[in-house]
């Protein structure tokens, strides 16, 4: 997790063996894992929260399959978690709480 304690990140990947462009049509065939984040990529993330005044987004990329290039498609301020603590196990709602108590 990450360096400061007002900021953790997790890598999650989820993949999916679909033909459609829309990867909520085959729901079931997402298989989820948990990725390491490159600490470039970590950095961006947190200059991005601190440029924003923000202490909470999901970014959303894009890795190419052979891992050799990322595209950056949002930062959700309000991003949905809890799904992916079932589909994964890790402790989101326990880090979000720490946040929380921390304001």
């Amino acid at each position: 997790m990450g360096a400061s304690p007002l900021c953790q990140s997790v890598g999650l990947c989820a993949c999916i063996d679909s033909p459609h462009l829309d990867w909520r049509r085959d729901y079931d065939l997402v298989r989820y894992s948990v990725i390491d984040t490159p600490s470039e990529v970590v950095d961006a993330c947190h200059r991005y929260l601190e440029t924003f005044g923000l202490v909470f987004g999901a970014f959303d990329f894009g890795i190419r399959e052979d891992d050799e290039g990322r595209a950056w498609y949002e930062c959700n301020t309000g991003g949905q978690w809890h799904w992916l603590e079932l589909e994964t196990g890790l402790p989101m709602t326990s880090a979000i709480a720490d946040l929380l108590e921390m304001k």
